[in-house]
């Protein structure tokens, strides 16, 4: 699909730029278990030392609230724009 080609292109962008992707938090349950570009979607959760990047334009403020009340600090989570 069109958003698995965009994803393969942004990972691989994120990796030539030294970024460790290690995985991508969806709140669709239908899609957790399955990995697009090597990357496996994931139920969103905390996750120790890690930051977030917000790359959704039209949910971002939800899903920074989201990962604010999850435990994720402010400065860990970053919106793409």
């Amino acid at each position: 699909s069109i958003s698995a080609i965009r994803f393969s292109n942004t990972s691989t962008r994120l990796r030539a730029a030294r970024v460790a992707l290690r995985g991508v938090f969806d709140n669709d349950s239908g899609k957790w278990g399955v990995e697009v570009a090597g990357v496996r979607i994931e139920p969103p959760r905390f996750c120790e030392h890690t930051s977030v990047v917000v790359a959704s334009l039209t949910h971002a403020d939800t899903i920074v609230n989201q990962l604010h009340t999850l435990g994720y600090p402010p400065e860990r989570v970053l919106r793409l724009r």
